[in-house]
């Protein structure tokens, strides 16, 4: 995140339930590695066998990656709340079909779902109060 985009963020009104800023490069760090864990069990256990559960993952990763450049670049709280909303259902249903055919694979991912779930109440809080 470059200056300008660092100040604009400073300058939102943002919930209390924020976490420190330190917090988001770790646990996006840890989300990362186990998001290629499950990815990589699912398809030791599965192959490619199974599209609909890598199709589900490969949506909710664009998704996961463009989040940042709407909300940070373009400023635009209210489509990137659309797209982590749209991120939470595409993990929901990842988790579901690799639960199906890989349990663990989805077990892994729960964390994510978890912090995905605050990161939209933190992304709703941002677009109803600025």
């Amino acid at each position: 995140m470059n200056n300008e985009n660092n100040n604009w963020y400073q300058m939102l009104k943002k919930s209390k339930l924020t976490p420190p800023p330190i917090v988001f490069p770790i646990v996006w760090s840890f989300l990362y590695m186990t998001m290629v864990v499950s990815l990589a069990t699912y398809i030791y256990n599965v192959g490619l066998t199974n599209p609909l559960g890598l199709t589900f993952f490969i949506i909710q990763l664009i998704l996961n990656l463009s989040w940042s450049p709407v909300f940070f670049r373009f400023r635009r709280p209210d489509i990137s709340l659309m797209i982590v909303l749209l991120m939470l259902v595409f993990i929901f249903l990842t988790i579901w079909q690799f639960l199906k055919v890989s349990p663990i694979s989805g077990y892994i991912l729960i964390p994510y779902l978890v912090w995905v779930s605050l990161a939209s109440y933190l992304n709703f809080y941002i677009w109803m109060n600025n």
